[in-house]
């Protein structure tokens, strides 16, 4: 596809030029036709290795939607529901009985939150169950359901644990046999391949001096979620893929839980995950609630971003993002990979999603 007069393509370039970003993967469909679709500078600067869609990235947070759809086939076959107490699939949390499975979906549970989540960092040799155990014992930053706080590293690491115990299986091959799997998402994993690693992006830091620094397996979260360094998977942000792979992922939830003939969730599932969550009624900022394992932007008068009203989906702290517009029949996937971008703040998302409207 030509890029020139791609106004995503053009947003993109302009933050490559000003060493902002050392490259992007994005993709733009509109009822299921590519709009728009890039794939720009580098995953590895050192080596003039360039970005594709099948560059691999590190997912981050984007990993929180792919354990939420996980915990929600659960349901589905009705091997818990959403108003079960966590304590009865992990006694650990007996002390917790007010602690729902619904409260690990929208971020009410108060688990490492706020000033406490800060202050908890993971032991490398923690298998997931030991690593849930020590969760479990960490201050909450507020009562179960009596709040709203992002819960960056808990309550999907405790849903991941969930996930194992009442399948009998690990997080990894119920990821792999349950979604990535019949979807065709061979690159969406916890572990690299060792053919992956050579697709692998490098992370980096935008510095003071306007540069890139390379800061792979140096990032303070990358850390955290490391497969060489942690014993443990982290359904919270431990997750790496491709725009080709995590593109499918978005498909299937615009199509309500379906793509190509397969079935993961039923429609009604997908839509009680992007409806505004019952337990709590705080934004987690203006215009903007929790569902279920998505962040939905229902006024966006008051978020002031460039976003249909009842679009949902979410971002990763290296700059993945992605969102579903239903009414409109729009997605976009967007892949990047520098560590100190923001987030769901990254001023770099907000501009695409700016540049996506300018398509009409």
């Amino acid at each position: 596809m030509n890029t020139a007069f791609d106004p995503v393509a053009r947003t993109l370039n302009s933050y490559i030029e000003s060493n902002e970003i050392a490259g992007a993967a994005v993709r733009v469909r509109k009822d299921g036709k590519i709009l728009s679709e890039a794939c720009l500078g580098y995953s590895v600067i050192e080596k003039k290795q360039p970005v594709t869609s099948k560059t691999v990235f590190q997912l981050a947070s984007m990993s929180k939607p792919i354990t939420a759809v996980l915990g929600m086939t659960l349901v589905e076959d009705g091997k818990l529901t959403l108003s079960d107490p966590v304590c009865k699939y992990l006694p650990e949390f007996s002390h917790m009985p007010n602690l729902t499975v619904r409260m690990l979906f929208d971020h009410s549970s108060g688990i490492l939150t706020g000033v406490s989540g800060a202050e908890f960092y993971p032991v490398f040799e923690d298998t997931l169950s030991e690593h849930v155990k020590r969760i479990s014992k960490h201050p909450l930053e507020f009562e179960n359901g009596k709040g709203t706080g992002y819960s960056g590293h808990g309550s999907f690491d405790v849903l991941g644990r969930l996930i194992e115990v009442v399948t009998g299986d690990t997080f990894e091959a119920y990821l792999k046999n349950r979604l990535t799997a019949p979807l065709n998402m061979p690159d969406t994993a916890f572990r690299p391949t060792q053919e992956m690693k050579t697709r692998k992006a490098d992370l980096y830091e935008y510095t003071e001096e306007k540069t890139l620094k390379n800061v792979t397996g140096r990032d303070s979260l990358f850390l955290t979620v490391d497969p060489d360094r942690v014993h443990h998977v982290s359904g919270s942000a431990g997750m790496i893929g491709t725009l080709d792979d995590y593109e499918r992922f978005v498909m299937m939830l615009q199509n309500e839980g379906a793509l190509d003939g397969v079935r993961i969730l039923n429609p009604e599932t997908v839509r009680h995950m992007h409806t505004p969550s019952p337990s709590h009624g705080l934004e987690q900022s203006p215009g903007c609630i929790w569902g279920l394992g998505m962040m939905i932007f229902r006024d966006n008068r008051k978020s002031g971003r460039a976003l249909f009203d009842g679009t949902y989906g979410w971002s990763g702290a290296y700059g993945t993002h992605f969102y579903i517009a239903p009414n409109e029949n729009l997605i976009m996937t967007l892949m990047i990979n520098r560590s100190n971008i923001g987030g769901a703040g990254s001023h770099v998302s907000f501009a695409v999603e700016k540049a996506i409207m300018e398509l009409f």
